[in-house]
């Protein structure tokens, strides 16, 4: 049986048409494989532990693939030297052939940043939003979104989709340093979800629309019914959950990178 490798993965989204190889575009998934292929002498495909859409970044993507040997001497290096700037391995691991990167998963989170002040160096990593906001406000309409819901309201449709139901673990709003982190924790994510639920809290904190607003519409289960898409280029996969025991990644596993607040000072 071929060992099973797990790759720890960072990435500035604004090149890439999202995660997902696809022809003829530029995608995270598309440039890992070719680069690991050329580099392993061999056609490796990686599964990731989701989706991000075009212009998503991710601070911690989890992707798994499978080699029938030893990953060369310094082959992490060799990696990142062949990777454009845009994408950066942190760590490589070593698992348990049962793993899977997608399915193994218990809880993703997502990390949206707001800039409330203009500045050339924000644009490309939060979306700018100068009209005053009311926190308190935007609290309680994510209030109405925790525990298991049919999310319809808050996710694009596409083909094969079964059910709209999810459990969102936590939703949290915080303003640090002239940033509004929106902090979404669940067990899956349907396509769009954060960035719609971004984007009709923003209504909320405007007070175009009432906290209560969000209850309605959710129970409607509509997404006709939602605010506009937020723009892609705030919105991160900020981290990805595993059982340690099944990986024996123990503590490193869950560790998250230092917290945007510090990285945007």
């Amino acid at each position: 049986m071929e060992p099973r490798y797990v790759l720890r993965i960072a990435y500035d989204g604004r090149p890439f048409h999202g995660w997902q190889r696809q022809p003829d575009v530029l995608t995270v998934q598309g440039v890992l494989e070719e680069r690991l292929s050329s580099l392993l002498q061999k056609p490796i495909h990686i599964v990731g532990s989701g989706r991000t859409d075009a212009g998503v970044h991710a601070i911690s993507q989890y992707a798994h693939f499978d080699f029938d040997d030893h990953l060369p001497e310094g082959f992490l290096k060799k990696l990142n030297l062949m990777l454009p700037k845009s994408i950066y391995v942190y760590r490589c691991y070593r698992c348990l052939r049962p793993f899977h990167a997608r399915f193994f998963a218990r809880w993703r989170s997502y990390l949206y940043v707001i800039a409330t002040h203009n500045t050339p160096f924000l644009h490309p990593y939060a979306y700018v939003f100068l009209e005053p906001l009311d926190i308190e406000a935007m609290q309680e309409g994510a209030s109405y979104l925790i525990g298991v819901h049919d999310f319809t309201t808050f996710a694009k449709k596409h083909g094969g989709q079964k059910d709209f139901y999810t459990h969102v673990k936590r939703l949290e709003i915080t303003a640090v340093d002239g940033l509004i982190m929106i902090f979404v924790e669940a067990a899956r994510f349907l396509r769009a979800m954060v960035r719609m639920i971004v984007g009709s809290l923003l209504e909320v904190g405007t007070h175009k629309r009432s906290p209560q607003w969000i209850k309605t519409i959710l129970e409607a289960k509509n997404n006709q019914l939602s605010a506009a898409l937020a723009p892609a280029h705030g919105l991160y996969l900020y981290r990805v959950d595993y059982p340690p025991a099944v990986m024996q990644l123990h503590s490193q596993l869950n560790n998250p990178l230092l917290p945007f607040p510090i990285l945007f000072k």
